[in-house]
């Protein structure tokens, strides 16, 4: 990055100087293993440290709950990178936690390598306050916006989809047939757009409250078992082992399936998908008489404290995770089944030791309105 704001030196290194000291964001720079060589006033006040300290450490020191050979490695990413931007968690002098968002560019001057950072304070968004009545007339509103985009996208991928077989079909020689992988890139981009559109349609359904709960009685300990199996193949690919344990009598349980299959099956594939190779993923099943509850504990890269309130949010991802693929839609979709099924989620996790989601959900069937 080359720029200059004055032909005269002096006028913009005075220029740059009174720039950052004055504006409201907390700026810095970084040299080239992260220690700090420069920070304005507004760091020093959002971290607690004083200029003097600051400049004794380096970005990794306040890095929240962080091993340091994953800094490192997070860090020479960020070098290859040029320019990076993610949400984390700072440590302040005083030992609280700070959530914000870093935007680091790289920057060559008098051949001189060193990194200008930004850093934003992440806050809850403000809204202004609406009644129930408009509230539920915005979710529809939305839930059909979403909907009518969604199948108009759908129209667009269908005709992609069809076309790419077409092309599939007629590959003849070898030359030709090499352009297989980049068909099956497309094809496979095709499904992941259309399951994307395949959740927002749905969560907008959640939102409405044109999902409904209907239970009836079943072998409740038997469709996990038949879940899990179907899971196999995923966890099989990294080698993971899925431990399953049914507590107590759940072979006649009044449940409805439907929407615990989806409630399950997001929480077991995130605990396969943040978990390392080799590991276990516990999944437990208790049953009383009012209740039933799951329990899926993973030793995965756990979830920072300050972010656990905003995990359920749409779109919303852990600061820990940005380099694996996902929507951030899956929880959102959990937090609403299990709100139309009247029952409970708790969620437990430490960094670098995993998660656990413990959801309950009725039983009985008296517990349940008349209508259903």
């Amino acid at each position: 990055m080359n720029f200059q704001l004055s032909q005269d030196k002096g006028e913009e290194a005075l220029f740059s100087q009174y720039l950052v000291n004055f504006i409201d964001d907390a700026a810095c720079c970084l040299g080239v293993e992260a220690q700090f060589i420069y920070v304005n006033e507004a760091t020093c006040n959002l971290l607690g440290y004083s200029r003097q300290e600051l400049l004794s450490m380096t970005l990794g020191d306040i890095k929240e709950s962080e091993k340091e050979e994953n800094w490192l490695n997070q860090w020479q990413e960020i070098k290859r990178q040029k320019s990076y931007r993610c949400n984390c968690s700072l440590r302040t002098k005083d030992e609280q936690t700070l959530g914000v968002t870093i935007t680091i560019a790289n920057v060559n001057a008098s051949n001189r390598e060193f990194y200008c950072a930004v850093i934003h304070p992440l806050s809850p968004s403000k809204t202004p306050e609406i009644s129930d009545t408009q509230g539920q007339q915005l979710g529809e509103l939305r839930a059909r916006f979403f909907s009518t985009m969604c199948h108009q996208f759908r129209s667009f991928l269908n005709i992609i989809s069809f076309s790419n077989s077409l092309l599939r079909r007629y590959l003849t020689s070898d030359t030709e047939t090499k352009k297989l992988p980049y068909l099956d890139n497309i094809q496979t981009a095709v499904e992941q757009i259309s399951t994307l559109l395949d959740k927002l349609i749905f969560l907008g359904k959640t939102e409405v409250n044109q999902v409904q709960c209907e239970p009836k009685p079943a072998d409740l300990d038997q469709l996990c078992r038949h879940l899990i199996a179907q899971l196999k193949p995923m966890s099989d690919s990294k080698q993971q082992v899925i431990e399953y344990i049914c507590h107590e009598d759940c072979n006649s349980v009044w449940i409805d399936w439907e929407l615990l299959e989806q409630i399950l099956n997001n929480l077991l594939t995130n605990a396969i998908k943040y978990s390392p190779k080799s590991s276990r993923i516990r999944f437990e099943l208790t049953c009383d008489q009012t209740t039933a509850t799951f329990e899926i504990k993973d030793r995965g890269f756990g979830i920072p404290g300050e972010e656990l309130p905003r995990i359920f949010e749409p779109f919303y991802r852990g600061s820990n995770i940005n380099y694996i693929p996902g929507t951030g839609l899956g929880l959102a979709i959990v937090k609403n089944l299990i709100d139309i099924y009247g029952g409970q989620i708790q969620v437990h996790s430490e960094i670098g030791k995993g998660s656990t989601f413990i959801v309950t959900v009725p039983n009985v069937k008296a517990q349940f309105p008349q209508n259903f």
